[in-house]
């Protein structure tokens, strides 16, 4: 089995109920089955609560609801990493791909350090549609955020990308170990993704495919590139954060995410803008050959105007701080392309 992610550990955060911490963080204590929170819960093996008469009171983890309240002190986990990964590099055709290299050679030194002084072509486009400026914004908001970013191995058997994606969601979510899950949720940098809830999401990285359902809880799923092989499948309760970019994206949002949860989809009928430059930045990397000229346009936007600071019980400080240094120079250079 592959390292499961990271959980964070919470004590006296404010919160009186399983209720309210799951308000808090953005997950869904009750769920289809009343049960969701023993998903993903960390719980010592008794609890102290305060009955109606104010008396403290031990039970065991067993007995515990969701709606009983909590003494203060007690220590919990709860999960804390982001799946995380960017698969569009392929999107891009060799024309617009030497605008980029002329985009490149045209910038300042410093935004050249800023960038990593690395001019390949996937590293500029990571750049432009601000995938490693919002994984540092998520990483300051205190999450432990795992990039998925080669294909995972099932019984031997190299699976494609995005079913490693899916197959990741369901280990870190405990839906294959049983284990209690440690995914807080996933940002899906720019794919493809079709129309309609029997369609899905193309990683454009490696050409394949899985359907938004498998998103979800789905158990025992038959995977495509794999030898007939089943397995689990997709996050295994609704997650507190979901950004997923890609067209369409929205078809997948009652799967994966919670009612208290914070995200971002593209809608069922608009075309995916990647870049947070809007407009500007779709006409500056594709000309418009890439659509039609009917097609409707929504616009990324960036993980800051998701999840701002201090939300899902995050560090506020520490994210302005990396809004400071990874997101305002981001703007500065997409403020600078032209339609």
């Amino acid at each position: 089995m592959r390292i499961i992610g990271e959980a964070k550990t919470v004590k006296d955060a404010g919160f009186s109920t399983i209720m309210g911490l799951a308000q808090a963080i953005g997950l869904d204590a009750i769920g289809a089955d009343g049960q969701e929170w023993r998903k993903w819960l960390g719980l010592p093996d008794t609890i102290k609560i305060i009955k109606q008469n104010n008396e403290v009171a031990e039970i065991s983890a067993a007995e515990l609801t969701p709606y009983m309240t909590l003494e203060p002190g007690q220590t919990f986990t709860i999960p804390n990493t982001i799946l995380a990964t960017y698969a569009g590099w392929r999107a891009i055709d060799q024309p617009v791909l030497k605008q980029i290299d002329q985009f490149i050679r045209g910038i300042s030194d410093p935004i050249k350090k800023w960038m990593g002084n690395d001019p390949q072509r996937r590293a500029a486009i990571e750049f432009m549609i601000g995938y490693h400026a919002e994984i540092a914004y998520l990483e300051a908001a205190g999450f432990h955020v795992e990039q998925l970013t080669e294909p995972l191995t099932d019984g031997g058997q190299k699976l494609g990308l995005a079913e490693s994606f899916v197959v990741r969601m369901a280990e870190l979510s405990g839906g294959i170990t049983g284990e209690k899950g440690v995914l807080a949720g996933i940002y899906l940098a720019w794919a493809h993704g079709g129309e309609g809830l029997d369609s899905g999401v193309q990683f454009i990285s490696d050409e394949t495919f899985v359907p938004y359902d498998w998103f979800g809880p789905s158990t025992q799923t038959v995977l495509s590139n794999s030898t007939n092989n089943e397995i689990s499948v997709g996050t295994n309760y609704r997650l507190g954060f979901t950004a997923v970019k890609t067209c369409h994206s929205e078809y997948m949002k009652p799967c994966v995410t919670s009612p208290n949860g914070v995200y971002w989809f593209t809608d069922m009928q608009s075309i995916l803008d990647p870049t947070p430059g809007g407009a500007k930045a779709i006409n500056y990397l594709t000309r418009g050959r890439a659509y039609g000229k009917d097609a409707s346009f929504q616009r990324a936007p960036l993980i800051i105007n998701v999840l701002p600071p201090g939300a899902l019980g995050t560090d506020a400080k520490k994210m302005q701080k990396a809004r400071d240094l990874h997101i305002k120079p981001l703007q500065s250079i997409l403020n600078r392309l032209k339609d």
